[in-house]
């Protein structure tokens, strides 16, 4: 059987209830850039997401960018919520010095350990996803972006890359097939800040999952891009590719400090989707089913 690699350990997918895809709960970054790194905040802002619905986060800052494993299955472990910690790279801005970005050759090595060890910060818990970055930069990020598929692959766990509003999706793709990465096992995560239903319907048709994530950052204009772009895919049955997150990384925007909050999603979101439409089978998926699906693509076979 299939396990989702946790802070606290594996689990079953089954025991999984709903799902956000692309999450932040802890953030100490090295270099300037946004922060969430009051614990007891923390817990009251993931207590608050058990009590609406939820059951499972994928903190997707990886190590070297503000990660703290050994937090986060604090957080865990006095909450209930389940995290899924990430390995992998962020933005070089994001990153201290030394670290990946100046030293590629070492990704890979560092990536898988973290996979299937432990966490370089926090021994004992292990990563169970890659996160990865394009922004058609080429160069080093090339070099980080391939080392990270094949970390991913070799240890038979997700991807999910962060995907800038433009620059060449062409090559990401190319790139991802030429790594030997299964479509249905990399989370194209932001795709909502290229709101194209045509070109969504293309990704959804060849396998691709598609992650939105800007339903109540006002900035990405949501009532305009991300919710007319989730209704056509409803309306066409792709849903089935999609994945859902909030991707907060302030805490003023947490429900505890007056913000719309990690309970938006299983407390907003999800009963808007079903307001314009979504069947209770499409709410399942966009609930929690697609994200497992996701998150044991690799071990199972299965294409989204």
């Amino acid at each position: 059987m299939s396990r989702i690699e946790t802070v606290l350990g594996p689990v079953a997918p089954e025991r999984i209830g709903a799902v956000d895809a692309h999450a932040h709960v802890w953030l100490d970054p090295p270099a300037a850039g946004p922060a969430l790194r009051d614990e007891r905040l923390a817990r009251a802002e993931l207590r608050a997401l058990k009590a609406a619905g939820g059951d499972t986060v994928v903190d997707c800052q990886p190590g070297g960018a503000g990660r703290d494993g050994a937090a986060l299955a604090r957080l865990s472990e006095a909450t209930g919520i389940r995290i899924v910690a990430a390995t992998g790279y962020h933005q070089r801005r994001l990153h201290a010095p030394g670290g990946v970005w100046d030293a590629p050759g070492t990704a890979r090595a560092r990536f898988g350990r973290e996979l299937r060890v432990s966490l370089d910060e926090a021994p004992g818990v292990r990563a169970g996803v890659v996160k990865a970055v394009w922004t058609d930069a080429g160069g080093v990020e090339d070099e980080l972006l391939a080392a990270a598929l094949d970390a991913a692959r070799e240890a038979g766990v997700a991807a999910i890359v962060h995907v800038e509003a433009t620059g060449d999706l062409d090559r990401l793709l190319a790139r991802l097939e030429r790594a030997g990465a299964a479509p249905g096992a990399v989370q194209l995560s932001h795709m909502d800040k290229r709101p194209d239903p045509v070109l969504h319907a293309e990704l959804a048709r060849a396998g691709h999952v598609l992650g939105y994530d800007t339903f109540v950052r006002a900035r990405h204009r949501p009532a305009e891009r991300v919710w007319p772009l989730l209704e056509a895919m409803l309306e066409a049955g792709l849903d089935h590719a999609v994945t859902l997150g909030l991707d907060l990384v302030d805490a003023t925007q947490w429900s505890v400090n007056g913000g719309p909050g990690l309970p938006a999603l299983p407390g907003h979101v999800l009963p808007e989707a079903r307001r314009r439409g979504a069947s209770a089978e499409q709410l399942e998926g966009l609930r929690g089913a697609n994200a497992l699906r996701l998150l044991t693509a690799r071990d199972t076979g299965v294409v989204a």
